[in-house]
């Protein structure tokens, strides 16, 4: 960082204080043995003449307080490089200075004498102290003349007030001593104080010259490159370590010099020596010349060297020459490398089909390679002097032109596909990228880069858009396809669970039951399988989501073997249970679909076990923090599964074999549903099995402990207590069901009677807004799909409008159960979402959960 005038001038006069304060303590000890000699004296003269002996005491205290404090600072200044507030510690110095020549004065006040002799004698005392004070205090005019006048005035006026003549001639002689040596003083402290400051700034000059001496030095010694001062003639004066040592231009001071032109340097025919020397007599008059030549140094390696000859001029006459030569070899290596990359650049560009073009500012063309006929049509010199816009679609020209004037104001890269007609007329498409160029100032001199023909990408794009918009129609096909068999089936499966659910509640021979429980079942058996089919359909086109929250896994560990078991028995088989004991009570995650993946292996095991055992384990493999990796491990004693069918398995509609699906029935979704399912989980499963030994699934979970939350039956316990009874003893309630279908009418309006309903049923939308604007309902039932107006519309009114019912729960009972169906029934207002076939028990709940939020 460079010096300020104010700093140079703030350390000039830190200096002069510290000279002031050196000179000022210089002969601080002397000074002080003087005045301990001079108080001896006045001690013996004038002991039987004192005022008294306490004014004397005072006097002594006096004394040796200020000869003790500038003994203090005297030897702290010499002794200390004390760098704080120079100028305070002088005034405080000059105080003590002062006071010592009060003190001093004062003495003669002590005496109760009239003897002259005597007043003489102190006087002759203070004034060789005063004396002395113009010598050694000399650096500070303040301390010489303060001293001097503190110290002989109270004699003066002490003379003066005896009046005898010798006493008023002392006086006399005592101002006139006070007014020459004061002046004298300051002429004194005049001349110090500029030689101070001379030699100061002389000292300080020597030193910046020796500083810079050094660094010069140190600059020409250690420069990377060689510099050899010359005499005109070629003489050596100096040379610097780098040619000292690389090139052997050693010499002893004082000895004949060694002449430039004698040295191994000039070998080659086109710079001998004799060129040397014609070249150093044109710099000896004043030219400067600059030669590129190889050197060969004393170990024998050459160098490509860029060598100065530039002449220093003294009082008009070139004294000396200096020789500046630069190592440029490497430079030369790369810039041959350079052009040879730039050659290999060119052919690898123009053998992959890119020709290479360059442009000025404008976007005029100043050189394109030869490249450019074989992909445009065009040679090389027709296309100099032209713009690019000349050859493209009207769109594409401007957005070349915009892409070009973004890339120079932003210093970005430009890459564009353009529409490019060649010569014979054809359309053709080209990928262009390039960059701005600027020059050594920064402005904007042009563009540089490359171009290739993409025509065929385009055209192979093009085909890859046609398929996947394809592929697409027919996802959005299949997928409205299975939203409206789902439809379609859940509508007669609702009327045919629901009426069977309602038989089974009916006075029943065991015969008839029997028939109930069997259509109860089997609509339960096809509903799973569309279940299935729509659980794969979600998975597929990426809208399946997970519902992660706390539960308590050893539960649902627990109600899923006891589940299982109950099959296992029925079947004769054997089933076991064994989880470990560190695996955590509460973790966070979709606790239906690991129940879900389990109860499917699980169910699958039974399924094809015919005799022995099946076996569920939970073991735990690895803790990290939070983090439990938890292995579920399912084992059957079943038929197993042949080596080479082990890959298909976990594929839609994949079994072992067809006589598997035969004989125990099934879809083959249930393992690639389990697979999707804990993909989707972070986790992975893996199979072991052999042919009429059984198998083995591992499922692998990392699953994070939880903080055990409300315990399951204080929720359910205060639920029961804030949940209206519904039981048919108790109070009834309004229902508007806002169904088309007769038969589901009647399977709802049934089960809505055992619970205490009064239904009112409306047959579409328009009936459901009118009977809502009108009557005060608890619950409004709501199928989506309904004739003149839909459920959606319906529900939309109902809560725009300003009937009774604006804020009365609304369920969504439908048949649509594909994946966004039931966001789309809350997002119209809707408080909750019941999916066709519709349980009594489902229903009851759904029910009980919304009615204590009507009106």
């Amino acid at each position: 960082m460079p010096i300020t005038r104010e700093q140079l001038s703030g350390t000039a006069e830190h200096a002069l204080l510290r000279e002031q304060l050196r000179l000022l303590t210089d002969n601080v000890t002397t000074a002080a043995i003087v005045n301990l000699i001079n108080m001896t004296v006045v001690l013996v003269v004038g002991h039987h003449a004192f005022v008294s002996y306490l004014a004397v005491l005072l006097w002594i205290f006096f004394v040796v307080a200020v000869v003790l404090v500038r003994l203090g600072i005297g030897l702290f200044v010499r002794q200390t490089r004390y760098c704080g507030n120079l100028n305070r510690l002088l005034k405080f110095y000059e105080l003590a200075c002062i006071l010592t020549g009060f003190a001093w004065g004062s003495s003669v006040w002590l005496l109760n004498t009239t003897d002259m002799s005597v007043l003489v004698l102190f006087s002759f005392v203070i004034a060789g102290m005063s004396g002395g004070a113009i010598a050694t205090l000399a650096s500070s005019h303040l301390v010489s003349r303060g001293f001097i006048i503190a110290a002989v005035l109270p004699m003066v006026i002490r003379m003066y007030l005896i009046g005898s003549e010798i006493a008023m001639a002392t006086a006399l002689m005592g101002a006139i001593f006070i007014v020459a040596t004061v002046t004298g003083a300051g002429r004194i402290h005049r001349t110090l104080i500029e030689n101070t400051r001379l030699r100061l700034k002389t000292e300080a000059q020597t030193n910046v010259l020796k500083q810079k001496d050094e660094e010069l030095s140190a600059i020409y010694d250690n420069a990377t490159y060689y510099l050899v001062l010359l005499r005109p003639d070629g003489t050596i004066v100096r040379a610097n370590r780098t040619a000292v040592v690389n090139a052997g231009l050693e010499f002893e001071p004082g000895s004949e010099q060694r002449n430039i032109a004698n040295f191994p340097w000039w070998h080659e025919a086109a710079y001998s020596a004799d060129k040397l020397i014609s070249d150093l007599k044109r710099v000896s008059v004043g030219e400067v010349v600059r030669r590129e030549l190889n050197l060969r140094l004393p170990s024998g390696r050459e160098l490509r060297v860029e060598m100065n000859l530039t002449p220093i001029h003294f009082q008009g006459d070139v004294h000396y020459i200096l020789l500046e030569a630069h190592d440029i070899s490497l430079f030369k290596r790369i810039e041959q490398r350079l052009r040879e990359s730039e050659r290999r650049f060119r052919e690898i560009s123009e053998a992959s089909g890119q020709y290479l073009w360059e442009t000025d500012a404008n976007g005029y063309f100043q050189f394109v390679s030869d490249k450019v006929h074989e992909v445009t049509g065009y040679s090389a010199e027709q296309l100099i002097g032209k713009k690019k816009t000349e050859f493209l679609t009207p769109m594409d020209a401007q957005r070349w032109t915009q892409a070009l004037t973004t890339a120079a104001s932003e210093n970005k890269t430009v890459r564009i596909e353009v529409r490019s007609q060649r010569a014979d007329g054809e359309w053709i498409w080209e990928l262009i990228s390039g960059v701005p160029l600027y020059d050594e100032a920064g402005s904007h001199i042009g563009y540089r880069g490359a171009a290739m023909p993409i025509t065929d990408r385009k055209h192979y794009e093009e085909t890859l858009i046609k398929a996947k918009e394809a592929a697409e129609a027919g996802t959005r096909a299949k997928s409205q396809f299975l939203a409206v068999m789902s439809h379609e089936i859940r509508t007669p499966m609702n009327g045919v669970m629901g009426m069977a659910e309602l038989l089974m509640n009916t006075p029943l021979n065991e015969e008839q039951m029997e028939y109930a429980r069997t259509i109860y079942q089997s609509s339960r058996a096809l509903l799973e399988v569309i279940n299935e089919i729509l659980d794969l359909s979600k998975i597929e086109s990426g809208k399946f989501e997970l519902y992660v929250h706390t539960f308590d896994l050893h539960h649902l560990l627990e109600d899923i073997a006891e589940l299982i078991s109950v099959s296992a028995r029925n079947k004769g088989i054997k089933f076991s249970f064994v989880m470990d004991e560190h695996i955590p009570k509460f973790v966070r995650a979709d606790d239906i679909r690991i129940r879900q993946v389990l109860l499917n292996l699980l169910g699958n095991a039974v399924k094809f076990t015919q005799e022995g055992k099946v076996e569920l384990s939970a073991r735990l493999r690895h803790v990290r923090g939070h983090a439990y990796d938890i292995v579920f491990v399912v084992t059957d004693t079943g038929i197993g599964i042949p080596e080479d069918k082990l890959e298909h398995i976990f594929k839609p509609f994949q079994q072992a074999d067809s006589s598997t699906s035969r004989r125990f029935g099934g879809t083959g979704l249930g393992l690639a549903i389990s697979k999707e399912l804990v993909v989707l989980m972070g986790g992975r499963i893996q199979v072991e099995s052999e042919v009429n030994q059984g198998t083995t699934f591992r499922v692998e979970l990392t699953l994070d402990s939880a903080e055990q939350p409300l315990a399951l039956e204080d929720k359910r316990t205060r639920q029961q207590e804030s949940q209206p009874d519904m039981s048919p003893s108790s109070r009834r309630f309004r229902v508007l069901l806002a169904e088309d279908n007769p038969v589901n009418q009647k399977v709802a309006m049934a089960m809505l009677k055992k619970f205490g309903a009064d239904v009112v049923v409306a047959e579409n939308g328009h009936e459901a807004v009118a009977a809502a604007e009108k009557t005060p309902f608890d619950i409004i039932l709501m199928d989506c799909q309904m004739p003149e107006l839909d459920g959606y519309e319906a529900t939309m009114n109902i809560r725009a409008g300003h009937g009774p019912n604006r804020r009365t729960p609304i369920i969504a009972l439908t048949a649509h159960a594909m994946a966004g169906d039931r966001d789309k029934c809350l997002s119209v207002g809707m408080n909750d979402y019941l999916a066709k076939p519709v349980s009594q028990t489902a229903l009851q709940e759904v029910i009980r959960r919304h009615l204590g939020q009507g009106r």
